[in-house]
């Protein structure tokens, strides 16, 4: 996303819908804020611009205005409508229907006033993918479903064609829906020290060491009495995902607890993927691999982010690139061989050559997985909330970035297999995942489709419950602080377990029927 320009406001006046959220995100994929007001004619004579969008109902026509005017005087205006045909169409199709040619008006006037076109178009959520694979429910055809991505999103055809590329290459993951089959994640919220672009529930673990022991207690509680639950219901775990924060920054006894209490309730014949992050080189030892291996796990990740050593000490990673290397092929030493790599294009003071030699130097060691992160500027990051001066990288660099990423992956037989956004990217772009063939992850694929059941233990951990036949996901959250987690944690369990016997029964009526 572009960095907002702290001077242009939007406000923005809805009539007749609802959809103020999305047109914030849409104002802001621009790098202009925008303020909701829900009276017009008092904000008349204050504002720098406004976005006005009525929708009015005439039988089953829909009338789409948009109108944004500076000053009092009209600058643009966008006229649009659509028939809403009552038969086969339930409420939320009609709804998202409505809401597609709101943005699409908004995003035409916006696009003329400000005289830029966004690549994702009107698209501006977390889970672009989503949006292809049910068009291609519907068409039948990648060719029909770029071509609508183009026409109904005004997404760029470069973008267009990468959607329908990654979806047609997990179509089959997509497509393989059983409700007994689940997954699980497991939250270690310890890293040992913030990067200052993180936003994860994370602890610098030097400074709650006390609450360590306590903490995996807790988790471990919660983990057996839900896995105990769901083999008790014959649900199959088919990927673990072990997450954080950093589970590295735990000694290898506390990780080892927790895998052996996952490995010692559930039927690990059923496991597909055993991820755990090792993000940070300077918490990998041998022996914590080796357990890894030994208990099951088969998939590690071992991020970089970038292999300047400048870069690593300005965003606060206590490692050096060759610890990178040095940790990797010890993992390889040891039998770990499906690595994932992380980095992170856009970061401080970075530019188009140090991108070059950070993919060139992972590209020596050949992982299984990169995923290519573009900087976020979230919120709660030290990055945001520092009073400190950081130059952040501008929109045409960071672009360039990911081109030079993406050439050099693709030229080296790695293929993209998954992708999301989040909000305030750099140059409006993306994440994505590439792959040797054969390594894609399961879990990333699911976890981002959204079709499958993710039960998730620890703080801040959120189980999504998927309802196949209604296509449906309900969220149970945990509280992200650690002791409210410790203290609570029997509370989370029943939460969970409630939801889970409501799931339980909602597959078994379908089995009856």
């Amino acid at each position: 996303m572009a960095v907002k320009d702290k001077n242009n406001i939007i406000q923005i006046y809805v009539e007749g819908h609802n959809f103020y959220y999305d047109l914030i995100e849409l104002t802001g994929a621009f790098g202009i804020k925008g303020k909701v007001y829900n009276n017009i004619k008092d904000q008349a004579d204050q504002q720098d611009y406004l976005l006005v969008s009525c929708v009015k109902v005439s039988s089953n026509i829909v009338h789409i205005e948009t109108i944004i005017s500076k000053k009092g005087r009209q600058l643009t205006s966008y006229t649009d409508k659509c028939i809403i045909n009552d038969r086969g169409l339930d409420y939320l199709a009609k709804k998202s229907t409505i809401k597609r040619h709101v943005k699409i008006g908004a995003y035409l006037c916006m696009k003329q006033i400000f005289k830029k076109e966004l690549e994702w178009g009107t698209i501006t959520g977390v889970r672009p993918l989503k949006v292809a694979h049910k068009h291609m429910d519907k068409l039948g055809n990648w060719d029909d479903v770029q071509k609508l991505l183009m026409q109904h999103y005004q997404v760029s055809e470069k973008k267009a064609g990468l959607l329908t590329d990654i979806a047609k290459f997990q179509r089959k993951y997509i497509e393989d829906i059983d409700d007994k089959k689940i997954s699980i994640y497991i939250s270690v919220p310890f890293c040992v020290s913030r990067c200052i672009y993180c936003s994860f529930v994370s602890n610098t673990i030097g400074n709650c060491e006390e609450y360590v022991e306590p903490y995996v207690q807790a988790l471990l509680f919660e983990i057996k009495q839900c896995i105990q639950y769901l083999c008790s219901k014959d649900y199959k775990i088919e990927n673990v995902y072990v997450g954080g924060g950093t589970p590295t920054s735990l000694d290898c006894g506390h990780i080892e607890k927790i895998l052996t209490t996952i490995n010692s309730n559930i039927n690990s014949s059923n496991i597909r993927e055993y991820t755990v992050e090792a993000g940070r080189p300077d918490t990998i030892t041998r022996e914590k691999l080796e357990m890894f291996l030994c208990n099951g796990v088969n998939r590690i990740s071992i991020n970089p982010q970038t292999m300047n050593p400048d870069t690593l000490l300005l965003i606060r990673r206590n490692h050096s690139p060759e610890q990178v290397i040095q940790k990797y092929k010890m993992a390889k030493d040891v039998g770990l061989d499906w690595i994932n790599m992380d980095l992170i294009i856009g970061l401080p003071s970075e530019d188009e050559q140090d991108v070059k030699n950070t993919i060139n130097e992972i590209l020596k060691l050949s992982p299984k997985n990169i995923t290519v992160h573009t900087m976020a500027l979230k919120r709660s990051s030290l990055l945001v909330q520092s009073k400190e001066n950081i130059p952040l990288t501008d929109q045409v660099t960071v672009n360039n970035m990911m081109e030079i990423v993406k050439e050099n992956l693709i030229r080296c037989d790695y293929k993209p297999y998954y992708l999301y956004r989040q909000k305030y990217m750099l140059g409006n772009l993306e994440n994505i995942g590439f792959c040797r063939d054969s390594f894609e992850s399961i879990y990333n694929i699911k976890m981002m489709g959204e079709n499958q059941t993710i039960v998730a233990f620890g703080a801040g951990a959120v189980s999504k419950i998927f309802y196949s036949s209604d296509n449906r996901i309900e969220r149970v959250m945990n509280v992200k602080n650690l002791t409210d987690y410790i203290n609570r944690v029997e509370e989370m369990v029943q939460k969970k377990l409630s939801a889970l016997a409501a799931l339980t029964k909602y597959t078994e009526q379908g089995y009856n029927t």
